[in-house]
């Protein structure tokens, strides 16, 4: 039997310099090309403590605005050194905004040029 898999919505931008929300709280960039059949995108979880920015997006820059009101972006965290691209470097200087990643991940990112860079203490 074939198990089906939970697919997300689509994240094209409602308008231009707006992200999707796909859940209350939660809000994404449009998808990007991560390398054969895979697409990737940036989210933005708002939180009480500091919304979080997840992952990356090429095209950030014309989202300050949209993420301005949604309440700007506290943290930046980063899955894999993958990840690591001087658009997150961007981000977390425009909103003065730390970045964390794992520990195992935090030597790599820092040689990709991600600056504020630190490992997650829990």
């Amino acid at each position: 039997m074939h198990e089906r898999l939970h697919q997300l919505p689509r994240t094209e931008p409602i308008a231009p310099g707006q992200l999707r929300a796909i859940a209350p709280g939660l809000w994404a960039c449009p998808d990007e090309p991560f390398g054969g059949p895979a697409n990737t995108c940036g989210f933005l979880l708002q939180r009480p403590a500091g919304n979080a920015f997840v992952y990356s997006c090429s095209s950030i820059e014309s989202y300050y605005d949209h993420i301005d009101e949604l309440g700007g972006v506290a943290l930046v965290l980063l899955n894999h050194r993958d990840e690591a691209t001087r658009h997150v470097t961007t981000l977390a200087n425009h909103y003065h905004a730390p970045v964390r990643a794992h520990q195992a991940e935090v030597e790599a990112c820092t040689e990709r040029g991600v600056e504020s860079m630190a490992a997650l203490t829990q």
